[in-house]
C-alpha cells in the first residue's frame, strides 16, 4: 500500500506539471520566433524542438496518466528518455540542432518513399486481388451451371457475388490493404487504376520536392556540421555521449523485454511492471520533465 501511494502521488505531480510546461512551451514559440525562424541557424531549431518536446510533454500529462498499466509507461519513459537525449545534445553542442533538422528532413523523405512502396504493393496486391475474384466467380457460376440440384443452384446463385466479395476481404485483411474496402464498393481494378493514376504523380511530386530541399540544405551545411550529420545514428552512443548511459541501458533492457515479442518476452513469467519497477520509472519522467522545463529557461 505504501508503494502505491507513493506512485498515486508521485503520478499527481507530474500531471500536475502540465500548466508550467504548457507555460514554457508558449514562452518559445511565439508568433514572432516563428516568423524569424532561421532553418540554417542551429539555435533556431533548438529552441524550435525544445518547445516541441514541451508539448509532446504536456500531452503525456493529458492522455498518458489517466490509467496506469506497463505498455503506457514504457512508451512514455522511453520516448521522455530519446527527448531528454536530444535536450542534453542541444545543451552539449547546439550544432545538433541542424543535425536534428537533417534527420528531420531524412524521415519525411522516408516516409514518401515509404508510400511509394506502398502504393506499388497495394496496386499490385489490388489487381491481383480483381484477378483472384473473377477467377473465383468464372468457377463457381460454372459450377452452378452444372449442378443438377436446381433449387440449390438458384440458391447458392443468390449469394455468390456476396461470398466473392468475403473471400477477397479475407485475404485482403490478411495482407494489410489500405485501400481494399474502397475496392469493394468501386472494383479492385478501378482502385488500383485510380491510385496509378492519381496518387502515385502526387508521390512522385513530394518526392522530389523534398530531395530538393534535401540538397539545398545540405549543401548550406558547414563541414563540421555535416560530418556530424552523416555520422549513423545511435540511441546509445548519443546516450553515453550525454552521459545517459545508464537510463538507456536500463530502460532500453525492459522495452525490449516487454514491448517485443522475443523469446524472453513470450516465455517470461513477468509480464507487467511490479510497482516498485513503475515506481523508479515514473521517478525518472518526473526528474525529466523538470529537466526539460529548466532547459526551456535558456531560450
Amino acid at each position: 500500500m505504501e508503494l502505491e501511494n507513493k506512485l498515486k502521488h508521485l503520478v499527481h505531480s507530474i500531471k500536475a506539471m502540465a500548466p508550467t510546461i504548457d507555460a514554457a512551451a508558449k514562452r518559445i514559440r511565439t508568433t514572432q520566433f516563428k516568423e524569424s525562424f532561421n532553418k540554417n541557424d542551429y539555435n533556431s531549431w533548438c529552441q524550435s524542438v525544445t518547445g516541441e518536446i514541451l508539448v509532446k510533454l504536456r500531452l503525456f500529462t493529458e492522455q498518458n496518466l489517466s490509467f496506469i498499466e506497463t505498455m503506457s509507461v514504457l512508451t512514455v519513459t522511453r520516448y521522455t528518455f530519446e527527448a531528454s537525449v536530444w535536450l542534453k545534445l542541444f545543451e552539449t553542442d547546439p550544432r545538433y540542432g541542424l543535425v536534428y533538422a537533417s534527420q528531420l528532413i531524412d524521415t519525411q523523405l522516408n516516409h514518401w518513399e515509404d508510400q511509394r512502396k506502398q502504393l506499388v504493393r497495394e496496386i499490385h496486391l489490388l489487381n491481383d486481388l480483381d484477378k483472384q475474384q473473377s477467377d473465383w466467380l468464372s468457377e463457381e457460376l460454372l459450377r452452378l451451371e452444372t449442378m443438377e440440384d436446381v433449387e440449390k443452384a438458384r440458391s447458392e446463385s443468390a449469394t455468390v457475388y456476396h461470398r466473392a466479395t468475403q473471400m477477397i476481404d479475407n485475404v485482403a485483411a490478411r495482407k494489410f490493404s489500405i485501400y481494399a474496402d474502397q475496392a469493394v464498393h468501386l472494383g479492385y481494378s478501378t482502385v488500383a487504376s485510380m491510385l496509378e493514376a492519381e496518387a502515385m504523380p502526387q508521390v512522385k511530386a513530394s518526392i522530389k520536392a523534398i530531395k530538393k530541399e534535401k540538397a539545398s540544405f545540405v549543401s548550406a551545411l558547414p563541414d563540421d556540421i555535416k560530418a556530424l550529420a552523416s555520422t549513423p545514428w545511435s540511441w546509445s552512443k548519443m546516450a553515453k555521449f550525454v552521459g545517459m548511459g545508464d537510463e538507456y541501458g536500463y530502460i532500453y533492457t525492459f522495452t525490449s523485454t516487454l514491448m517485443h515479442a522475443t523469446p524472453a518476452s513470450l516465455t517470461t513469467d513477468q509480464k507487467n511492471l511490479e510497482l516498485h519497477e513503475m515506481l523508479i520509472f515514473f521517478k525518472f519522467i518526473n526528474i525529466k520533465f523538470l529537466d526539460a522545463i529548466e532547459a526551456s529557461e535558456k531560450y
